[in-house]
């Protein structure tokens, strides 16, 4: 059997580092029976300081139904040896700007690393992700162009906006465009009163998350709503700005923040909710949107994800932000509807999403992308 390395920042049981967990995870559950997958990762969880203490660091462990490696330390001696111990046919990186990227891409032009690469950005490359510490990621681009390390990798993007952004950075053509592999999940259409609503915001709280253009959107309301805030805090000055709008919203909306809700918790605390409203800036899968979706939660997000086309297909709304009117006309609506139409139109969206993920087809997606790397020649 085939040994895949894959790297990414975080993982289990880390719990803040938000859909790139999500992603390796279903990926690796997905392809467990085609490949022997390796995780190598961080010990520590994003935004924390203490390492876990219930795993063994430097060395291959079981944790739950995962083979995974946590690193005591990140540097160039510990990924090269973590590469030379566990000789895989191919490498897959799980980031575009983390720090396991650049240390394999780099090792890459020393020729300490001549194993076949897949790299996937994740949504990092497009504008509103680079607007985020931005000289730092100018300067790595230029390097990563300087040096022609494109030409080291296998893009692996996850939509065609993603793939048209690769491109045209790198002039390259050797991508595959897969879409993340979802969670599996199996549930009944949901009910509601009417003039009831409860809606449901769980991501990390950070500008491009639109908290606080939720909290704006809620703000013009009438109509008695409860919202409920889960995620780590990622910027404290962001989330400052959000509470300041908290203290100022209408006395009909109910507002808490309930704190970071583990991976294995979300789909039974989603089942406490009617809608989720998660309007992000962008958004390059979203693992929780599809989550949600699969649990029978209406979805109010922007239309800067893959799920578009929301209201023709009697789903949800994916609404463009330049008219947050439509954010509070859709939270109205959804309000007003009685238990019957809600119903519907839960068993309409968990319909929409199970068409769009066809499990079997996409994992043979996957091994081809893989098989084409691992057997080239």
């Amino acid at each position: 059997m085939k040994r895949i390395l894959i790297f990414t920042n975080h993982f289990l049981p880390g719990n803040r580092a938000g859909g790139p967990v999500t992603s390796i995870a279903n990926l690796v559950t997905l392809l467990s029976d085609n490949y022997k997958l390796i995780i190598v990762t961080s010990n520590i969880d994003l935004g924390v300081d203490e390492p876990y203490n219930e795993v063994i660091y430097d060395k291959v462990v079981r944790y739950k139904d995962f083979n995974v490696m946590y690193l005591s330390e990140i540097n160039v001696a510990s990924v090269q040896s973590a590469i030379q111990e566990l000789t895989p046919d191919l490498i897959y990186l799980n980031s575009f700007f983390s720090t396991f990227t650049q240390l394999v891409l780099f090792s890459t032009v020393t020729k300490k690393v001549k194993t076949p690469i897949i790299l996937a950005p994740r949504g990092e490359l497009q504008e509103n992700a680079l607007a985020i510490k931005t000289l730092k990621k100018k300067v790595y681009l230029t390097l990563y162009k300087l040096l022609k390390l494109y030409k080291k990798v296998h893009f692996h993007a996850t939509d065609a906006i993603e793939y048209e952004r690769v491109h045209k950075m790198f002039h390259v053509d050797k991508i595959t465009t897969l879409p993340n592999v979802p969670k599996i999940s199996n549930t009944k259409a949901r009910s509601k009163e009417k003039n009831s609503l409860k809606l449901i915001f769980i991501s990390r709280i950070r500008d491009n998350k639109n908290l606080l253009f939720a909290l704006e959107a809620l703000a013009n309301t009438k109509h008695t709503i409860t919202f409920d805030i889960y995620g780590p805090i990622e910027d404290e000055k962001y989330w400052s700005r959000c509470q300041d709008k908290i203290q100022i919203l209408p006395q009909n909306i109910t507002t808490a923040y309930k704190g970071v809700v583990s991976p294995a918790a979300i789909s039974n605390t989603m089942q406490q909710y009617h809608v989720l409203f998660l309007p992000t800036k962008t958004e390059n899968f979203g693992h929780v949107i599809v989550e949600a979706m699969q649990s029978g939660l209406i979805p109010i997000i922007s239309d800067q994800t893959p799920w578009v086309n929301l209201e023709e297909n009697s789903a949800g709304y994916s609404l463009n932000l330049n008219n947050i009117e439509s954010f509070t006309d859709a939270i109205n609506a959804l309000y007003e509807i009685d238990e019957k139409e809600y119903t519907q139109l839960s068993a309409s969206t968990i319909l929409f999403i199970t068409k769009k993920l066809n499990i079997e087809e996409l994992k043979q997606r996957y091994v081809k992308m893989f098989d084409t790397q691992i057997y080239k020649t």
